[in-house]
């Protein structure tokens, strides 16, 4: 991935909040090593997939940020559908697995999840983008 320009916020906003949420899945990983291999599995997937969902929705906000508005709410509301669609089928597939452990997937998936949306947020406001333009001339 390119460094950050101020054209490309997605790039920064993904690597403030991969960086944390990765630190984060390495405790969250070692506390779930006490459930054993369940814990592990299940502690494994849930960053797998909370890493999977977030980076997906900066990645098509990217591609699509040029497109006219209702191209981007369109890329936004479908990728939005696709992912929980395929987290319901993940947990309607997964529901009687005994080899994971529900508690420690819930768990880190809640940690990584909290910590990826406020290392985003962190990286968003730090970032100086322009909003609004009148587009009127300057005197």
């Amino acid at each position: 991935m390119n460094s950050a320009t101020p054209d490309d916020p997605y790039a920064a906003m993904l690597r403030g909040a991969l960086v944390p949420t990765l630190a984060a899945a390495v405790v969250c990983v070692g506390v779930s090593l006490t459930q054993g291999t369940p814990g592990l599995i299940g502690s494994l997937l849930a960053v797998a997939v909370v890493v999977a969902s977030f980076s997906s929705s900066l990645l098509v906000m990217r591609r699509t940020a040029r497109s006219n508005p209702n191209s981007v709410m369109a890329a936004a509301l479908a990728t939005y559908m696709g992912k929980i669609g395929l987290l319901g089928l993940l947990l309607v597939l997964l529901a009687d697995a005994e080899w994971l452990s529900g508690t420690a997937f819930a768990l880190t998936a809640m940690v990584c999840a909290a910590v990826w949306l406020g290392f985003e947020i962190r990286a968003y406001s730090r970032m100086r983008t322009l909003v609004f333009d009148d587009g009127g001339e300057q005197p």
